[in-house]
C-alpha cells in the first residue's frame, strides 16, 4: 500500500494532508484497497483521516470500515466500530457477523443474529456457513426457533455445498422429530444420499416420542448396529405406549 500515492497524501502526517472530498466513496475506495492488500496499517490510517470528516458517523462508511477491519483480522477494531455506531442496518450486522464467524466466534456471531431487526440471504448464509465451518449444524438448530428453523433448511436446500451434508442431514432430521413434525423428519431422512447410526437413531426417537411405537421398531429394525443409544430410544417408546 505504501507505493499508492493518493493514500500517503490523504492520510499523510500533520492532520490528513490536503485532499477533501464531498462525500465518502473515495475513502471506501481506498479501503477496498485496504482489504485487497490485507494492509490493517493502512485501513487505520484512512480511518483516523475519516474521523476527522463529516462522513464519520455515516453508516455507509462506518459499514466499509467494520468489513475491512474484519477482513484484514482486527476483530477488536471491527467490534469497537460496530458497538460505537449510532445507526446501524441489515448490512452492519452482516458485516459484523460474518466476521465473527470467520474468527471462530460462532457463539457471539449467533447472539447478534438473534438480535437483527430483519435478515436477508446474506444473514442467512453467513449462520449456515459459520455452523458449518465449525461442524456445529444441531447446535445451530437448537438455538433457533422452528421457523428459523425451516428458513434455514429452505436455504440449505439451495446451497449445493451443504445440500448432501451428513451432519446437516442429521441436525435437520433431529430438529423436526424434537418440534414432533415426525413425517417432515421422514421426509428429511428419506432423502438423505448417506445415513448413518446417528441418522437412525434419531429418527427412531422421534418416531418414540410421537408415540408411533411401531414405525419407531421398524426403523430400530433396518439398524445394522445397534448401541446404548438405539436401545434406550426404543424403549423409550415402548414405554410410550404402555403409559410409562
Amino acid at each position: 500500500m505504501a507505493r499508492h500515492g493518493l493514500v500517503k497524501q490523504i492520510v499523510g502526517s500533520a492532520g490528513g494532508g490536503d485532499v477533501f472530498f464531498t462525500d465518502s466513496s473515495p475513502f471506501a475506495k481506498l479501503l477496498d484497497l485496504c482489504v485487497k492488500f490485507r494492509s490493517s496499517r493502512d485501513a487505520r490510517s484512512v480511518h483516523g483521516r475519516i474521523i476527522q470528516t463529516p462522513f464519520c458517523k455515516e453508516v455507509f462508511i462506518q459499514n466499509r470500515l467494520v468489513d475491512v477491519y474484519g477482513k484484514c483480522g482486527y476483530l477488536d477494531y471491527a467490534r469497537k466500530v460496530f458497538d460505537r455506531m449510532s445507526e446501524r442496518n441489515v448490512y452492519s450486522y452482516n458485516s459484523i457477523i460474518s466476521t465473527l464467524m470467520r474468527w471462530s466466534f460462532v457463539d457471539e456471531g449467533a447472539w447478534l443474529f438473534s438480535l437483527m431487526p430483519e435478515k436477508d440471504q446474506c444473514s442467512w448464509n453467513s449462520m449456515i456457513a459459520g455452523f458449518a465451518q465449525h461442524e456445529r449444524f444441531e447446535e445451530a438448530l437448537d438455538c433457533f426457533s422452528f421457523k428459523e428453523g425451516v428458513q434455514i433448511h429452505a436455504r440449505v436446500m439451495k446451497s449445493e455445498k451443504f445440500r448432501n451434508d451428513l451432519i446437516l442431514g442429521n441436525a435437520l432430521v433431529d430438529m423436526y422429530a424434537k418440534c414432533g413434525r415426525v413425517n417432515e423428519a421422514r421426509c428429511v431422512f428419506d432423502r438423505m444420499p448417506v445415513r448413518n447410526a446417528v441418522s437412525e437413531t434419531t429418527m427412531v426417537s422421534g418416531y418414540a416420542k410421537s408415540a408411533s411405537v411401531n414405525a419407531a421398531r421398524s426403523m430400530f429394525a433396518t439398524i445394522k448396529q445397534k448401541d446404548i443409544v438405539s436401545w434406550n430410544a426404543l424403549i423409550a417408546g415402548i414405554h410410550t405406549e404402555w403409559g410409562e
